[in-house]
């Protein structure tokens, strides 16, 4: 593809494709120390980023093949995206020598990669909820780890929730209790927004299974990057598309929760008194009857909460997003303004500037 690209505009001579790639890896490493100096992080969301209203972990593949490595030198971005081994590794080793290893250690170490995640997410700044696949277990395993790490309470802090997809498959009772659904202050996200990065990265497994550990860091870091540029660019859009959306639904499940109240003849007070029942039923009081009507009920008032709150969150995120936009607009013109001061003190005559642009391009750099 690089001859075909050589030929057809007008160029002789092969390209050797290894230094293209790292001449490619070179100039995007350069163009994002350029954004870090001008106040810009592809990896912190201006929306959410100070106060996070959920985080979620995920994986996606286990990278067998990288553990036979040995040698490998750093890559320009090591660390930035992608955790570097060794801390995580020290983590988990940490964690394992805290605990006495009393924990099964082929699930506990799976457990502490997450914990790892969560550790270092929490750290960018607020948390409110902790989504992940398997949270009802998860969390569990983190309060018994936090008994013997103490350093780590402030991650109980979080609100532990399933995600959306998986919770349908867990035991109603779990769905109940971990369920994102259910939890007063979650909103109405899926909570699976790590499975649409995740899949939107393995598009580029055919070709990045075949890298070095090196140069697949370096890749997988600019793609994630690059989801990030354009989800940044379509931020305004997308959070008002978001709440059109949600408040066109609010109104359609309210007017369905009405027309269900007045078809099964309750008023509010009956409600409240069904849902109790059900809340009752998961702690182990069960319902006296009508347990799979009481449920539906139960379900379409906790989606319509769940849309109130998210109304909310929205507006919190517009905002912040705005100002993000403000501090972005006061840099720059603090960068130009910069840059305009400093031409101002080199200026030169017309004389000056004729004689400088008739000099040798090597004198120039002189």
């Amino acid at each position: 593809m690089l001859d075909g690209r050589t030929k057809h505009f007008g160029r002789s001579g092969k390209m050797c494709g290894d230094t293209f790639q790292k001449e490619f890896l070179e100039w995007t490493y350069r163009r994002f120390e350029i954004d870090k100096l001008c106040g810009s992080n592809l990896l912190h969301c201006p929306a959410c980023s100070q106060e996070m209203h959920a985080i979620g972990v995920d994986g996606n593949r286990k990278q067998y093949r990288f553990r036979k490595a040995s040698g490998v030198e750093k890559g320009f971005y090591d660390g930035v995206f992608l955790a570097k081994d060794d801390d995580v590794s020290s983590f988990v080793k940490h964690v394992h020598t805290k605990t006495n290893h009393a924990l099964n250690m082929y699930r506990g170490e799976i457990y502490a990669y997450a914990m790892y995640l969560q550790k270092e997410l929490s750290s960018a700044g607020t948390v409110g909820f902790f989504c992940c696949d398997v949270a009802c277990k998860y969390w569990l395993y983190l309060q018994k780890v936090v008994q013997a790490c103490p350093e780590l309470e402030e991650l109980l802090k979080m609100h532990p929730l399933l995600s959306v997809m998986h919770a349908k498959v867990h035991e109603w009772s779990c769905e109940l209790k971990w369920g994102g659904r259910n939890h007063p202050g979650a909103g109405n996200t899926t909570r699976e927004e790590v499975e649409q990065v995740n899949s939107f990265i393995s598009r580029a497994a055919v070709t990045t299974k075949y890298m070095s550990k090196t140069v697949w860091t370096d890749i997988i870091t600019l793609l994630a990057m690059g989801w990030n540029e354009r989800k940044f660019a379509n931020m305004d859009h997308m959070l008002a598309k978001r709440y059109v959306k949600n408040v066109k639904r609010l109104k359609e499940e309210t007017s369905l929760l009405e027309e269900k109240q007045a078809e099964l003849d309750i008023n509010d007070t009956v409600l409240q008194e069904w849902v109790a029942e059900v809340q009752q039923w998961h702690e182990g009081t069960v319902c006296n009857s009508h347990l799979a009507i009481k449920r539906a009920i139960f379900d379409r008032l906790m989606l319509v909460n769940r849309l109130q709150e998210e109304e909310r969150i929205l507006g919190q995120e517009m905002k912040r997003h705005w100002g993000s936009l403000q501090r972005a607009a006061g840099t720059l013109e603090a960068l130009s303004q910069q840059l305009q001061d400093q031409s101002n003190a080199v200026e030169l005559s017309e004389g000056g500037r004729e004689e400088w642009l008739s000099l040798p391009p090597e004198e120039k750099i002189e």
